[in-house]
């Protein structure tokens, strides 16, 4: 003669407490994941747009065969010919720097 009691196993309130805070904590944990990662997609995207909106930063390189011709039409009087100048269409200078026989300046303390 066993009774229902005893053939059903009850859970204690312990055990239901137990189940919902494990149950909370797996729901924050998904959540703090999926901020994590969203975070670091969006660090990585923003990177990516600033490098393509910044000049100089770009991260793609240009094929090695391609060469960029000045068509600078700058026709100027005064001698200021080299202001529109890209870098790589500087040339070297006629004659070498001229060394000087000035004394550099002592600075004594701090600033």
């Amino acid at each position: 003669m066993s009774s229902a009691r005893s053939t059903r196993r009850q859970t204690s309130p312990d055990q239901v407490v137990r189940r919902r805070r494990d149950a909370a904590l797996d729901r924050a944990r998904s959540i703090t994941k999926t901020v994590a990662v969203a975070s670091v997609a969006a660090v990585a995207a923003f990177g990516i747009y600033l490098s393509r909106a910044l000049p100089g930063h770009a991260a793609t390189s240009h094929p090695s065969g391609s060469t960029v011709s000045p068509s600078n039409g700058n026709t100027s009087t005064n001698g200021d010919s080299g202001a529109g100048q890209s870098p790589s269409d500087l040339a070297p200078p006629s004659s070498p720097p001229a060394q000087s026989q000035q004394q550099a300046p002592v600075v004594s303390g701090s600033s």
